[in-house]
């Protein structure tokens, strides 16, 4: 079962902790893919082209997309093909990043070993981007001080790789900060939505009901009912609030209700999403 093979790299995790670590897979991957959560940088090394492996570090957690390769039932199970490299070694079909900052999370470093013009890369780094969101909402519910909300997660998006964290729920960032570069950081381009995350899953899960198995529908699931369970966000100021006067000063008129709903752009979506 795919939803197995997605659950076996968080196999030695307590079971309450299981499901937050076994995103839906698409229908598209079938069980032609499996996910590896988490890698090791020198697994994504194999993808991403860097040359310097990092030492493990708590506060970076890389995703690994891996092909299952068919099994030739002819093939005699005494012999095998000296020349082909280890399982362990095999380039992965996509990978991810996500780091934890000061001010939150980020989803970077998304490649895929397909070329981009083949439909099938916006798949393989969903899935990614999903096991990343499941990872993120582990780590926030393992904050025991001060949790930081769900939005706090920002994504660096190459022209190649927007549209796909836009499918996921993320929101491209109107001014992105540029001097992030003399920093020697990723730009930050999109910005987690709770409410667009969840209606994104939720409307992937009925596109993809009929082609899911029981496990993988249950883990689709347990991953939506983890977003359904993370503080809902903050209603938007509409701009210019903080200049407007009260009502009734200097003859002012009241303002009437819901004004702040019709200014605030996410507030239908939020209703949607049931918060």
């Amino acid at each position: 079962m795919l939803a197995t093979l997605l659950c076996h790299a968080a196999a030695a995790a307590a079971a309450l902790s299981l499901p937050r670590r076994c995103p839906p897979p698409r229908a598209l991957l079938g069980d032609s893919y499996y996910i590896e959560s988490p890698c090791s940088s020198a697994t994504a090394a194999l993808l991403t082209m860097k040359g310097v492996v990092q030492p493990p570090s708590d506060d970076e957690h890389w995703v690994a997309l891996h092909p299952i390769a068919p099994i030739d039932p002819s093939a005699s199970p005494f012999t095998f093909d000296a020349s082909a490299p280890p399982t362990s070694a095999r380039t992965p079909a996509a990978v991810g990043r996500l780091r934890l900052t000061e001010s939150g999370g980020v989803i970077d470093s998304l490649r895929c070993s397909l070329p981009k013009e083949d439909p099938l890369v916006a798949s393989l780094h969903g899935a990614v981007i999903d096991a990343l969101l499941a990872e993120w909402v582990a780590r926030l519910a393992s904050e025991t001080a001060t949790p930081r909300p769900f939005e706090a997660l920002a994504a660096s998006a190459s022209v190649f790789t927007k549209g796909h964290f836009s499918a996921a729920g993320f929101a491209e960032l109107d001014a992105p900060d540029l001097t992030a570069l003399g920093r020697g950081q990723p730009i930050l381009t999109h910005r987690a939505r709770l409410p667009s995350v969840i209606l994104a899953l939720q409307a992937r899960l009925a596109r993809t009901d009929d082609a899911l198995t029981p496990e993988d529908r249950a883990a689709g699931d347990a991953l939506l009912e983890a977003l359904r369970g993370q503080a809902p966000p903050e209603p938007e100021a509409p701009a210019g609030a903080a200049e407007a006067p009260a009502a009734g000063a200097s003859g002012a008129p009241p303002v009437s209700g819901g004004s702040a709903s019709r200014d605030d752009p996410w507030a239908d979506m939020r209703k949607r999403a049931g918060f």
